[in-house]
């Protein structure tokens, strides 16, 4: 039964004396003075109350005392190693924040997945996304550090950002399969012929909005 506080690291120089069956081989291993070594194996038996080890020609042999004290020593020098490669695992992980303006299309769409994967990579990074028309994404930009839209933005020269062409898609208009529509189709469709018409479009300041608008 023990009696008094247990220091952990002498559970560790006893490790190393266990396995190697020799004090001077556990000095050396723990870069230490063999009377060191025999010191705080003295005051780990002063705590357990009992010998660890008997003495032979060729080092020790341990007690089943010093056996079972060996497995506990065993879990703590593997818990230490777990929390050794936690620590330099968050020293060497990604930190910081990622600011995102995003056009409604862009967030539903393009940006959910790899938003997901980018969380995995890079989970010590706070990331915000921003979901507005395109519009208001340019106007916002200096508020983000990434900014996701339809239409290319015309940027100034000088403006601290740079623009790359990500997904390049294609608007289709869509209409009803009635005589009417079928008379126009494949010729071209005269704009004045669109005037009675209901159609049904983006908000105002779509990127979409505008690049329909645009083509016709």
């Amino acid at each position: 039964m023990l009696h008094e506080r247990l220091d952990p690291a002498l559970l560790l120089v006893w490790a190393q004396a266990a396995r190697h069956k020799n004090l001077h081989a556990a000095a050396q291993a723990l870069f230490m003075t063999q009377p060191a070594v025999s010191q705080r194996l003295r005051q780990l038996q002063d705590v357990v109350g009992e010998p660890l080890y008997q003495r032979n020609p060729q080092g020790i042999t341990p007690t089943s005392t010093g056996m079972a004290l060996l497995r506990i020593s065993e879990q703590i020098e593997s818990a230490l190693r777990s929390a050794r490669v936690l620590c330099q695992d968050r020293k060497d992980l990604l930190r910081g924040s990622l600011s995102i303006l995003a056009s409604h299309s862009n967030a539903e769409t393009l940006l959910p997945q790899v938003i997901a994967q980018f969380r995995q990579h890079y989970p010590g990074v706070f990331l915000r996304l921003v979901a507005t028309n395109s519009r208001a994404a340019r106007e916002m930009r200096d508020q983000a550090d990434l900014v996701f839209v339809e239409d290319r933005p015309a940027l100034s020269t000088g403006s601290g950002w740079k623009e790359e062409m990500l997904v390049e898609s294609t608007i289709i208009l869509l209409a009803p399969e009635t005589p009417h529509w079928l008379q126009l189709v494949p010729k071209p469709v005269p704009l004045q012929s669109l005037e009675a018409e209901v159609l049904v479009w983006r908000e105002e300041d779509s990127g979409i909005h505008e690049q329909a608008l645009q083509a016709l």
